[in-house]
């Protein structure tokens, strides 16, 4: 009996401390989301922590990627984009984007308030803004930063591992699910289903429901930086209807034309380094401090 006991208590105590160790290494000390069927998914509100005890990252009360709360200050900028704008666990609130075009902005008077979601498209986007419509009025700038992959249908909440509503009970099986297990999301609950919708009316009924200056930065993937001709590449041609109905209504920047961009500042196909978020805020960041256009 007695070696029965020990045979039982031995992995009780190993699952235990494993438990233990991965809730104190904060290992499930992420973001989680909100989903329904306007925007898809979007950070928590009001909610901050620190992955792995190193990475710390704050949502305000708006869901923004920034600790202070939201308000109307004299000079607004909203930071508009997909995981790019996110960057996600792997970064501290300082190297996240719009943290560093803040900072490259002090001195000017303007707040920047990031909002973002890994994988959202232009229709998610669209969907947040009309739906904060006095987020959206308060603006005296919008930025927005796309990529090729955000033209087409709005993205809608499917995966829990990715996009948590609600932290593990469990730390050590979530980590052996998603590292170990992997398994394939379940379809989107009809209910979280996101509609379709032209992506071009939807930006383009933002743009018009905004009085300020907005800019639009296109940010290539590392593939379509060596493309022979950039100019025919998906990010170029997908945007091309955006931009003959936009028209001179935004201000078009290209990721591309930023001094000294290249393949080294991608940590993968996509997602910069962190010198390469660094780069692309002073370039956000410049392009802010130019005299308003409207």
């Amino acid at each position: 009996m007695k070696h029965k006991r020990v045979l039982f208590l031995v992995p009780a105590l190993f699952l235990g401390v494993s438990e233990l160790s991965l809730r104190l290494g904060g290992t499930v000390d992420f973001p989680i989301f909100d989903a329904n069927n306007v925007v898809g998914y979007v950070p928590a509100p009001s909610q901050s922590g620190s992955f792995l005890n190193r990475n710390d990252w704050a949502i305000n009360d708006r869901s923004m990627g920034t600790a202070q709360p939201w308000h109307d200050g004299p000079d607004d900028v909203l930071l508009v984009g997909d995981s790019i704008v996110w960057c996600g666990n792997s970064c501290a609130s300082g190297d996240r984007l719009g943290p560093r075009v803040q900072a490259a902005l002090e001195g000017t008077g303007k707040t920047v308030w990031p909002i973002s979601a890994g994988s959202w498209a232009v229709v998610n986007e669209a969907n947040w803004l009309e739906a904060n419509r006095d987020v959206l009025e308060a603006a005296e700038t919008l930025v927005f930063v796309f990529n090729s992959a955000d033209f087409g249908d709005p993205s809608s909440w499917a995966n829990p591992l990715t996009h948590p509503r609600a932290h593990p009970v469990s730390a050590l099986a979530y980590l052996i699910e998603r590292t170990l297990i992997q398994p394939d999301p379940d379809p989107t609950p009809p209910e979280l289903q996101v509609p379709p919708r032209d992506p071009v009316a939807a930006l383009t009924e933002v743009v018009r429901a905004c009085d300020c200056d907005v800019h639009v930065w296109l940010y290539p993937t590392r593939d379509e930086l060596s493309e022979a001709d950039p100019g025919a590449s998906a990010l170029e041609t997908g945007f091309a209807p955006f931009a003959q109905a936009l028209g001179e209504r935004i201000t078009l920047h290209h990721v591309a034309q930023i001094p000294d961009w290249g393949p080294a500042l991608y940590r993968d196909h996509i997602h910069p380094t962190a010198q390469g978020t660094a780069r692309l805020a002073a370039a956000i960041a410049a392009s802010l401090r130019a005299p308003a256009t409207r």
